[in-house]
């Protein structure tokens, strides 16, 4: 606002739901289109290396006894996540929808609350989905790389939910806490 400042509004839960609402519509869609077009030997194999990297962090977590990646890792997996998504969507060969569902997945990470790392078993989950993907992909089983994908959304949308829900409720505690102290200071 000029001569006032800036204004940042923060993210609600019906606009991280709507980012994923959208994502899910056109990413699904994406993934059916790449799956009847098959895949091209040098997209299989950058997906497939993408797809080992995100294994071998939840081994790395695994063998070092750490319960969560650290945020250095976490930014390593939020990268390869990333990536696979967008090779997908590149294979689709459709630019506006890679463009419009890379603007959303950037909105999605503008409007991250702090959250903390994948554990082992968020990580062989997020595995499962790519690979299985993946594979009904390079089968030209669109079918079942669009439900696969959709199911995959789906949860990341779910764990994003909650970790907004756990981000508002210590908000509004910390919220009344500083009330309360206020008017502890006051008598």
């Amino acid at each position: 606002m000029p001569g006032r400042g800036t204004v940042v509004k923060l993210p609600t839960r019906a606009d991280i739901l709507e980012l994923y609402e959208l994502r899910e519509a056109l990413e699904v869609y994406a993934v059916g289109k790449a799956a009847r077009q098959r895949l091209q030997q040098a997209d299989s194999e950058k997906l497939c290396a993408v797809c080992e990297t995100i294994a071998a962090l939840a081994l790395e977590l695994e063998q070092t006894g750490s319960q969560r990646l650290d945020a250095a890792a976490m930014g390593t997996f939020l990268d390869h996540d990333m990536r696979f998504h967008m090779l997908l969507l590149r294979a689709a060969g459709n630019h506006r929808i890679l463009k419009v569902v890379r603007d959303t997945r950037l909105m999605i990470r503008i409007f991250h609350t702090q959250r903390e790392g994948h554990d082992v078993e968020q990580l062989r989950e997020i595995y499962r989905f790519h690979k299985e993907i993946l594979d009904a992909v390079q089968r030209g089983d669109a079918g079942q790389a669009m439900n696969l994908s959709g199911e995959h959304i789906r949860q990341s949308c779910k764990e994003r939910l909650e970790a907004y829900d756990r981000w508002d409720r210590v908000s509004r505690i910390r919220v009344d806490d500083a009330f309360l102290m206020g008017l502890d200071s006051d008598q």
